[in-house]
């Protein structure tokens, strides 16, 4: 397989950004309402890929990186128990070639939402804690009208067709992982039996990585998910999963501490991920 066929989730990062764009303008006043017009400022740039205003934010006012590499970027396996928070929103570009990586200040740490009172996570844990159908929760009432709106709904599900098949696809997902155990993205694509390795990575900046949950690590040591694995982490968490792997792809400068110092997270090595990895500004596979 072609490193630009992998290249190409920028493509499908940019497509993701116009739902996203989307999906802000119906979001927006809550925004203003919980965090002020700065907050939607902020995170406006991003949503709209304002290339000039998101690297001031980023790299001068946040102080984040501009050149990256691997070195950056933290493997762990986590007790998805300790993750208990997700983002509000975010003035960070977290997806694609632009995403930021490394540690930063600033207070984009403090824009989060308990984990559980997403609408996603709330209708999972409906749906395989209370066995309630997926009809009844309020995630699914809330797709269906979006989508007969003719927006982006869950997981950018265009029709009631396609929410339907996001329902199946996640009984699929919580009878795997409970019948096989949690599987890390290496594990899925050596059991795929393929040469094609895109469905099992995505862009981040510079790099290639394994789809596998990312996570910010905040001023405090908190754990944030910040993108990816979101479906898998509120699974692992009703099935009592000890741990599961993540990537830790921005950090707090004030943390104070190693990353992997902290309670619940277990580094792990690159090599555990030798076929999905890649830099690429070398053009090189990291197989060291």
């Amino acid at each position: 397989m072609q490193l630009s066929n992998v290249a190409d989730a920028g493509e499908a990062a940019s497509m993701t950004n116009l739902w996203q764009w989307l999906d802000w303008l119906q979001t927006s006043e809550d925004i203003v309402r919980e965090e002020g017009l700065e907050s939607l400022f902020l995170n406006a740039t991003t949503v709209c890929n304002l290339r000039t205003i998101t690297d001031y934010i980023a790299y001068r006012r946040y102080g984040f990186p501009r050149d990256t590499t691997l070195d950056e970027i933290h493997f762990v396996m986590v007790d998805p128990k300790s993750i208990q928070l997700d983002f509000r929103s975010m003035p960070l570009p977290l997806l694609g070639e632009h995403a930021v990586i490394g540690c930063g200040g600033g207070n984009w740490d403090r824009s989060t939402i308990r984990f559980d009172e997403k609408s996603v996570v709330k209708a999972i844990r409906e749906r395989f804690i209370e066995g309630i159908s997926w009809s009844e929760t309020s995630q699914y009432r809330l797709a269906i009208t979006r989508a007969d709106r003719g927006l982006p709904a869950w997981n950018d599900c265009r029709t009631r067709e396609d929410i339907d098949r996001r329902c199946d696809y996640l009984d699929d997902l919580f009878a795997s992982i409970l019948e096989h155990g949690y599987k890390s993205q290496q594990e899925l694509f050596e059991e795929a039996h393929s040469d094609d390795f895109a469905p099992f990575v995505h862009r981040v900046d510079n790099c290639i990585l394994p789809d596998e949950l990312r996570l910010a690590i905040s001023r405090d040591g908190e754990l944030i998910r910040i993108a990816h694995g979101r479906h898998r982490l509120a699974i692992a968490q009703i099935l009592d999963i000890d741990q599961i792997p993540a990537i830790i792809q921005i950090i707090h400068r004030d943390l104070g501490q190693s990353p992997e110092e902290l309670p619940g997270v277990t580094p792990i090595d690159t090599d555990a991920y030798r076929d999905l990895i890649w830099q690429i500004d070398s053009l090189e596979h990291d197989s060291n």
